[in-house]
């Protein structure tokens, strides 16, 4: 059984050719819920959800504390609206979801078992949740509120997003980044991720600031697949920006990559990003192929820099490609430091979630 993350330190892991087992996943989150409550947050960050007519995600979502959470959650990724909704999870109590199904509010759904092996649907609903459209990809953000949906402490918040590909039954297991309450909260639509006072947050940070570089240990892309010398290898990254209105499109940063390889001898790349995107490493600069990196292992720091600098938060892949097709799996990047100046999310209006 996978062990789960801990969402301050932003802990992944990742499986291949294993069929989803909702059963197991979820017992395993209850068991970490129960033994970790300390490490609970109140802004909870899934940097990648996809859902398609061949991959699904099973978003897995649980409350640490003794006492009901309210939460406010938001799809945001690869084209508007941004889809909002609203869950209530009672004390200790874990939820899932498959993201292209949804999960409506019904009474008479099996309980987990003999009846229901795959739990879909099993266990107290939190709230209707939406299905998203074939194709989206991109970020899910739950912020923990108060019973009127004013974004407010707690740290009662953890989970984590498996992806299975349909076709392969490769699934990829990214643990949810989480954000601890850090001072007072006016409960506005504009959440303040770390900094000191500044004009758009007068009182500083209301939340832990947002990861300002993060260390990807991986493959050069193009290199011979290692374990089985048959296909090569690539990377995906997949990272949205904590600076940015998820009601609106116009958000973007600039991110730079100083890689390293095995002789030490260093390169750097750039490019602008959106507020949330997916991309290959390679696509970045010809720097992330293996005849220019000229080495299998590389190391690269990525981070984001400029006027408009963001903290991150970043989840990637390994796509392994042997001409007869492709499998992945996740990758795991380490965080380092906060955004020095601070971030602004901003939320949607209340209004608008369900």
């Amino acid at each position: 059984m996978a062990v789960i993350f801990r969402v301050r330190g932003a802990t992944v892991r990742g499986e291949r050719r294993g069929r989803l087992c909702p059963l197991l996943v979820g017992l395993a989150l209850l068991v970490v819920m129960r033994a970790g409550a300390e490490q609970g947050a109140s802004v909870l960050v899934f940097p990648r959800v996809a859902a398609a007519e061949d991959r699904d995600t099973l978003v897995q979502l649980a409350n640490l504390t003794e006492s009901t959470a309210h939460v406010r959650c938001f799809y945001a990724g690869n084209g508007p609206p941004v889809v909002a909704f609203r869950l209530e999870l009672g004390r200790l109590q874990p939820t899932m979801w498959s993201a292209r199904q949804g999960r409506a509010v019904d009474s008479s759904d099996l309980r987990c078992g003999a009846g229901n092996l795959s739990c879909v649907g099993a266990g107290n609903d939190p709230g209707e949740i939406p299905a998203l459209i074939d194709g989206f990809e991109g970020a899910l953000w739950c912020v923990q509120t108060d019973a009127e949906g004013r974004p407010s402490g707690g740290d009662a918040l953890s989970g984590q997003a498996t992806i299975e590909e349909r076709d392969s039954g490769d699934i990829a297991r990214h643990g949810a980044i989480g954000l601890a309450a850090a001072g007072p909260n006016d409960g506005d639509e504009a959440l303040c991720l770390g900094g000191e006072p500044r004009p758009d947050c007068p009182s500083g940070a209301e939340y832990e600031g947002c990861p300002d570089t993060w260390l990807l240990p991986h493959l050069a892309d193009g290199t011979i697949e290692p374990a089985t010398r048959d296909g090569t290898v690539g990377v995906e990254m997949s990272l949205a920006l904590c600076s940015q209105d998820l009601a609106a499109s116009g958000s973007e940063a600039r991110l730079t990559f100083a890689l390293t390889n095995e002789l030490e001898e260093s390169f750097s790349a750039a490019t602008t990003v959106p507020g949330w995107s997916s991309f290959g490493l390679a696509a970045a600069g010809s720097v992330f192929r293996r005849e220019v990196a000229g080495t299998d292992q590389v190391f690269t720091r990525i981070r984001s820099a400029g006027g408009a600098a963001s903290g991150l938060i970043v989840a990637a892949e390994v796509v392994r490609d042997n001409g007869d097709g492709t499998a992945r799996s996740a990758l795991q990047p380490l965080r380092q430091g906060s955004q020095s100046g601070g971030d602004v999310l901003r939320l949607p209006p209340a209004s608008e979630s369900r």
